[in-house]
Formats: structure tokens, C-alpha cells, sequence
């Protein structure tokens, strides 16, 4: 898939009034407006801190995703298996 057609495939997803509501909703659960660093009794938390910023990753990727790529040279991405 390239880099256009990603972006249109989660353009046609995302951009629309259900999408929008994914999203907003993704953006709370991933911790995109908040700190993935979480302490209990005055100690970090690796564990729950790395899942915290998984989550946040992914939500990062998908608005990455929804960036229309200019200027860039189309190229198929390999896949898995190619």
C-alpha cells in the first residue's frame, strides 16, 4: 500500500462524523493529551507507564495516517510477507 492510499483508506474511515467520534474518544483512552508517567506511592510504574505509551503510539500512527503525504515519491511499501 502506498503512502496515498493509507492515507485515503484512513481519510475515508476517520473523516466523518462517526470517525471523528472514534477518535475524540481514542485520544482519551490512548493518553494523547496526557502523561504516560504514572506513579504509585512516589514510584514509577515501568509496567503500566509502557502500556500506557503503546496505547499512545497507536493513536499517534493513526494521525499520522490521516496526514496527506506531499511530495513524496509513491512507493508500495513491503508488507510481512514480501
Amino acid at each position: 500500500m502506498t503512502g496515498l492510499e493509507k492515507y485515503k483508506d484512513f481519510k475515508g474511515v476517520f473523516d466523518k462524523p462517526q470517525g471523528r467520534r472514534v477518535m475524540a474518544d481514542l485520544a482519551n483512552f490512548c493518553c494523547y493529551n496526557a502523561s504516560t508517567l504514572v506513579t504509585i506511592d512516589h514510584k514509577v510504574d515501568p509496567f503500566y507507564m509502557m502500556t500506557q505509551e503503546g496505547k499512545r503510539q497507536v493513536y499517534l500512527y493513526i494521525l499520522s495516517c490521516l496526514i496527506e503525504p506531499k511530495d513524496v515519491p509513491e512507493q508500495k511499501e513491503k508488507g510481512v510477507f514480501d
